[in-house]
């Protein structure tokens, strides 16, 4: 189990190492679109590379029927997957040359980012409490 872990930390920290670089690249506007491009097949690897990581996660702990962490890692590849739709819009728009300039705010999507983590964190406390109360009543049921 610490080696899928230590896989998922190392693989999250690649991916937002490699999305900062890509939106690094993009900044002011002056970079070669073929340099923007290669970032985002560094950071589309990435992406790969972490949801293989949290799948791989998310089995060991459908495995050993551990429901509490295997919700956490299902809305955290929820908010990774969103994070990577959002950012690839973002450079699919620089590429198209909709950008909006050199004063563009490339960390609106982060901010939308933070958001989003705050609404999954209350929607994940209602799934575990859900599950608790379903797995209560279920316990309860097979006593009687």
């Amino acid at each position: 189990m610490e080696k899928l872990k230590t896989e998922k930390a190392r693989t999250k920290g690649a991916f937002t190492r490699t999305k900062t670089k890509l939106l690094m690249s993009m900044e002011g506007g002056l970079s070669p679109k073929v340099k923007v491009m290669e970032s985002l097949d560094n950071f589309v690897i990435a992406f790969e590379n972490v949801i293989d990581a949290c799948a791989r996660l998310q089995l060991y702990y459908e495995d050993i029927v551990d429901r509490e962490r295997f919700l956490a890692v299902s809305c955290e590849m929820e908010a990774m997957e969103q994070d990577f739709n959002e950012t690839e819009q973002l450079v699919k728009g620089y590429l198209n040359g909709s950008h909006r300039g050199p004063n563009s705010n490339l960390a609106e999507p982060i901010a939308e980012r933070k958001n989003c983590k705050t609404k999954l964190s209350r929607q994940k406390r209602k799934s575990i409490e859900s599950h608790r109360i379903l797995n209560a009543r279920t316990s309860s049921a097979k006593r009687n």
